[in-house]
């Protein structure tokens, strides 16, 4: 009995330290679990800290670009000239602006160069927009043309004269018999040419219309409806320009020598006579007409009057007011091929001539008589462009 009592006493201390032992193993578990957590939570919390300090200083970075952009736009627009001088009749070729290695490519003119009147002495405000988004005004000052004194030479006697003068007193004139040759008999004496008669004037009754309001920069389809309405044709410059003229947006990805780069009603470029031929013959297709256009640029201009003595208008590129002030204003790649833009180019249309002036309707002003010499001059500074529109099976009289 004894012996039991002291056996069971002994199993039952074995049973007691083998449970100390496993709880102590458990708690040593559960401690080495808590702290594998810890270190995980903590290293969880260093890469946040991590990835929150990085994007911190990714957002100040922007910040300072941003503060930077905005420091050198404001000092941009404060440095830009905000005013231009130009005489009555010119108008401004915001070389300034667009010859500027500064600004030339960072701003544009958002006033439409055919709205400016420079007709009379005052002041206008021209819009200037930086950026894409920044308007800023500059003032356009119009003053009197500059006056060129001249010198009346009339009473100045010609030392050419006086010397021929003289001569004649010093030198007597010797007698010589002529020398009749078979040669001479058969040459017809050579006698003086008469004097060319000075032209008459002559001007086609044509009705003009005027591109402002509805198309301030729209000159080239303008001149157009001009010549169609001529023709017999009544018809809409914007309906045309909408429905015949291509287009393209107001981009450095369009071709002016084959579509409308902008937009007429607003700003934009323009296009050349390939565009305004292609227009024509689109809309003469279509209404089934006998007419034709015909690209005829690079003549001298003076043999364009041979069309307006066919009664035959012609569309010419020269210059606004014809003031022979013209500039590549932008330049630009398409498919390969260099594109430029003239500043002040402008399409009208020759209607008569005189001796010393050209006759058109200019869609700016209206029915207008400019010299030869300026028409000559702007002629030339926009590439001899002209294109007309003739009757392929003239009605027989």
């Amino acid at each position: 009995m004894a012996d039991k009592e002291i056996e069971t006493c002994e199993n039952t201390v074995v049973e007691t330290e083998e449970s100390a032992e496993s709880a102590e193993l458990e708690d040593k578990v559960e401690t080495d679990d808590a702290d594998t957590g810890i270190t995980e939570e903590t290293g969880k919390s260093d890469k946040d800290t991590t990835e929150k300090i990085a994007l911190y200083y990714a957002s100040v970075g922007v910040l300072v670009a941003m503060m930077s952009l905005i420091a050198v736009m404001f000092i941009t627009v404060l440095l830009f000239p905000k005013n231009e001088t130009v005489e009555v009749g010119s108008l401004p070729n915001y070389s300034y602006i667009t010859d500027n290695p500064l600004w030339g490519d960072l701003c544009e003119v958002v006033t439409d160069v055919h709205s400016i009147d420079t007709s009379t002495v005052g002041k206008q405000t021209v819009i200037i927009r930086f950026f894409g988004f920044i308007d800023v005004k500059s003032r356009l000052t119009v003053v009197e043309a500059a006056r060129q004194d001249t010198v009346d030479t009339s009473d100045v006697p010609s030392e050419t004269a006086e010397t021929e003068s003289n001569a004649d007193e010093t030198e007597p004139a010797v007698e010589t018999a002529p020398i009749e040759t078979d040669a001479m008999e058969s040459e017809p004496a050579e006698t003086a040419q008469p004097e060319k008669e000075p032209k008459g004037r002559v001007v086609l009754n044509v009705e003009n219309i005027l591109q402002n309001p509805s198309l301030p920069n729209g000159c080239e389809v303008v001149s157009l409806a001009i010549v169609l309405r001529y023709m017999g044709y009544d018809l809409d410059p914007t309906w045309l320009f909408d429905y015949y003229m291509p287009k393209d947006l107001y981009s450095y990805a369009g071709n002016p020598w084959k579509e409308y780069v902008g937009n007429p009603r607003g700003y934009g470029f323009g296009c050349y006579a390939p565009c305004v031929v292609t227009t024509a013959n689109e809309y003469i297709e279509d209404v089934g007409s006998t007419l034709v256009a015909t690209d005829v640029s690079g003549m001298k201009l003076s043999d364009y009057e041979d069309y307006i003595d066919r009664g035959v208008p012609v569309i010419i590129w020269g210059t606004i007011y014809m003031n022979g002030n013209d500039h590549v204003h932008k330049s630009w790649y398409v498919d390969g091929e260099l594109v430029q833009w003239y500043s002040n180019s402008h399409c009208l249309v020759m209607i008569g001539y005189s001796a010393d002036t050209y006759i058109f309707c200019d869609p700016m002003c209206g029915i207008i008589e400019y010299s030869i010499e300026s028409v000559e001059k702007s002629f030339e500074l926009n590439l001899r462009q002209a294109c007309v529109i003739e009757d392929k099976c003239p009605k027989e009289n």
